[in-house]
This record gives structure tokens, sequence and C-alpha cells, in this order.
């Protein structure tokens, strides 16, 4: 099986010794679930694109410093591939920046967030098995009531885009994961971020882009104990690109 990861951000300069890429991240959380797959790398910023939605199995869309309301050229070349996996037979999976232009994609409203920024760990409800109208499962039966993930954005998808449910939501973030009956799935924060990357990556973007104080109660969560639902969550993933 071939996976192609869709890479439309890297992390910052000052980390990328520790953590050279995103589509690296995406490797580490999914090759257990799926130790057979090839995963191929597509820096779509870079202008690299697939030539078909055929050409991998199923895709990916990782995060991005970028917002989708930049409407730069190459998030229109994007949606429209997007677009066009949507009306293929290919599984498609987005992960925040991911998510957001998957649903602008389809339709929904993408904003900066009046309520400011999600980081660190944070709690998401799930939806109900019986609340959920899906062909099959790929959740398993290992569904929790709720998720623990880590969270780094200030922009949110702002309405369910046609032909989506919403698989987990929080009061801050109603819209938290989407599950789409084009065969598409996306998660707003972030399984592929260990629990040293989101405390790291605080460190990095506090006093910058984030209040001192709102970064150090984020990174107070981020201990070695704590809880984070990253397995569980790329075993759904892996599962849902296999198309169980």
């Amino acid at each position: 099986m071939n996976i192609g990861i869709l890479v439309t951000g890297i992390p910052p300069e000052s980390l990328r010794e520790t953590y050279p890429s995103y589509a690296g991240m995406f490797v580490d959380l999914l090759a257990p679930f799926m130790p057979q797959t090839r995963f191929r790398v597509y820096d779509v910023q870079a202008n690299q694109w697939p030539k078909s939605p055929q050409d991998c199995d199923g895709w990916i869309i990782t995060g991005s410093k970028s917002g989708v309301y930049e409407d730069l050229p190459w998030m229109r070349q994007l949606q429209a591939l997007i677009r066009d996996i949507a009306d293929s037979d290919q599984r498609l999976v987005g992960i925040c920046f991911g998510h957001q232009i998957m649903a602008a994609a389809l339709g929904a409203t993408v904003e900066k967030y009046s309520g400011g920024w999600g980081i660190g760990r944070h709690h998401y409800a799930m939806k109900k098995p019986q609340q959920l109208h899906l062909e099959r499962s790929f959740l398993g039966e290992d569904q929790p009531d709720d998720l623990v993930l880590n969270a780094m954005h200030q922009d949110q998808v702002m309405s369910c885009p046609p032909g989506a449910q919403v698989l987990a939501s929080s009061d801050f973030c109603p819209y938290a994961a989407l599950v789409y009956e084009q065969g598409m799935l996306s998660f707003q924060p972030h399984p592929e971020f260990s629990i040293d990357y989101e405390r790291d990556l605080l460190q990095d973007r506090q006093g910058i882009t984030i209040e001192p104080e709102q970064a150090q109660t984020a990174i107070a969560g981020l201990t070695a104990q704590a809880r984070i639902d990253n397995p569980l969550v790329g075993r759904w993933i892996a599962r849902f690109l296999q198309g169980l």
C-alpha cells in the first residue's frame, strides 16, 4: 500500500534538528499499524504534486503555519486536489491545517477564532457509535467517551461541511474531528505531535505568537505521565486509510 503525504508546513528551524519534518511524524505514528506501507512525500508548497488521486492508495494532509483564508495559489491547487480525491475511491486524512482546508474545499467556513489559541492537551467528547452513520467503523471496539490530543491552532472550521459528520468536539472547538461520506477523515488536534514536541514548540513560540502565561499553563500539563491518545488515533487513521 502506498500513502501520499501532502506536506504543507515544516517545524520551526530552531527545532528541526530534533524534529526534521511533519511527514516523519506521520510515518512514526502510522507505521506500527501499517508495517507494509510505503509513504511518499509531496511538498505541495514547493509545487510537488501527484499526477492524480490514483498515484497513491490514500492521502494525508499535514499541518501548516499558514491560514486557509490566505488563498495562496498552492492552496487553491490543493483544494482542487481535495475535491478530486473526494470524487475518487481514494481515502484522505487531514490534520489541523489539513482538517481546515478539506472543510473549506467542500464549502465550510474557516476563520481565525475569536476565542484565541488552542494549545496543549485538549479533551474532546466523542460521538456515540449509534449517533454516527458509517458504512463501516474504522473506530473498531476501542472507542472511548473522550479523546485527549495535543492542540496547536488559532484558526478553526466554523461550520460543518456538506457530507460531513462531527466525530469529536469540545466547547472550544465544536468541529474538532469530522468524518465525510466522501471517504475523508480529519482532526483539528495533532495525533502526530508527541508530548515532547508540543512542549518544545510551545517553548519556542511563547512570547512571540503565544502569550507566555498561556504557554506556561499548557506546558505544565505536558508531563511524561499525562494521558495522550496518539496511538489510538493512529490506529483509527490506519484502519480508515486501509478501508476498514
